[in-house]
């Protein structure tokens, strides 16, 4: 009977020693979180911890700093998505930007074609031709415009506003 007592014991503590591995284990990956991840992705890495930090994915024969690596990689695989995530928008925020600043460009670019193109209009017709043409290169001037698109615009505006000159 003292026998099964202490073997039952034994057996006990050394499950109260793998427990206390593992809990190790957890809260060390825990520490390993990235700073800077949203509270919202916290409990999905928690709870990837408790499904694979076991004593079947990690186990005790391994020395203690491979045990670790372990988990920092369970760590990785599970903020990955985040990760993903958060590139995907700065790529998208990079992009609109780079858009942005393209259109940007080709309406300075138009506003500047404009002025050379009515340098030697009257003063009465010369401003406001300008800027008819830069609201026009405001409301319509796309991304893929090339500078070759916005001066056809700007002619085409300009054209137009000669021929109403004519016809008054």
């Amino acid at each position: 009977m003292d026998e099964a007592k202490e073997h039952e014991r034994e057996a006990k503590r050394k499950a109260d020693e793998e427990a206390q591995r593992l809990q190790s284990l957890k809260h060390h990956a825990l520490t390993c979180i990235p700073y800077g991840i949203p509270a919202k992705w916290r409990p999905g890495v928690i709870e990837h911890l408790e499904r694979y930090v076991t004593p079947e994915r990690v186990p005790p024969w391994l020395p203690h700093h491979e045990q670790l690596s372990v988990v920092r990689g369970l760590v990785d695989v599970a903020v990955k998505p985040y990760r993903t995530e958060v590139d995907r928008e700065v790529a998208q925020k990079h992009a609109k930007e780079q858009a942005e600043g393209r259109i940007q460009a080709l309406i300075e670019h138009g506003v500047r074609y404009a002025n050379h193109e009515t340098k030697d209009w009257d003063i009465g017709s010369k401003y406001p031709a300008r800027r008819e043409v830069e609201e026009m290169l405001k409301a319509e001037v796309k991304a893929d415009w090339t500078e070759e698109d916005v001066e056809d615009a700007v002619d085409e505006v300009l054209e137009e506003l000669e021929e109403e000159a004519e016809d008054e």
